[in-house]
């Protein structure tokens, strides 16, 4: 059979796993037949779709990223230490959304051990200082600016398409879950 027609043969079915919520198939198939075809047919787009899936699957260890301390460091998230899970959530100080559910998130943080979860929240801004004032009203959250909103490297690494957007990770930065709401977030954690 032709390149194209094994790529479409194939393509079904990790959609397929994909629609089944089995990633553990899909990237199975992605890794041994799916992605080297995509390569050698140079479809670049199709080859970025399978690795972001990869690496946002649950099991895969989160993409990494870095921010700017107040001090001029450079902090990884990788490198966080001191909770047995971490919740990261890409919020945005213009989503009215996010500024109904962030706070009731913080409720529901301070009924749990501060050594059990931390959240890490991760604004994508266009405006630092409507990012700083509702950051204040989250006083518990450990906050990161995005500046650039939708176009921030981070939010592209981890596929925002949409605030607030969750993961659930463990102490080595393993995502644990992908909730698609607060309330099952909270079902995950409580």
């Amino acid at each position: 059979a032709s390149k194209e027609y094994q790529k479409s043969i194939l393509l079904n079915i990790w959609q397929a796993y994909d629609n089944l919520e089995e990633p553990e198939k899909a990237n199975y198939l992605s890794r041994k037949h799916l992605s080297p075809l995509a390569k050698e047919l140079k479809e670049t787009a199709l080859v970025n779709v399978l690795f972001t899936y990869e690496s946002l699957s649950v099991g895969a260890k989160a993409p990494n990223f870095s921010w700017k301390l107040e001090d001029g460091s450079t902090q990884w998230f990788h490198e966080l230490k001191g909770s047995d899970h971490y919740i990261l959530v890409f919020w945005s100080s213009s989503c009215s959304h996010c500024l109904q559910e962030l706070p009731k998130l913080q409720k529901k943080m301070q009924a749990l051990p501060k050594s059990e979860y931390q959240v890490v929240a991760f604004g994508l801004e266009d405006d630092i200082y409507s990012w700083k004032n509702e950051s204040l009203r989250l006083p518990e959250f450990l906050h990161i600016p995005g500046m650039g909103k939708w176009q921030n490297e981070v939010a592209k690494i981890y596929d925002i398409t949409k605030t607030p957007t969750y993961f659930l990770l463990d102490t080595d930065k393993k995502i644990i879950a992908k909730p698609e709401e607060l309330e099952e977030l909270v079902d995950l954690i409580m």
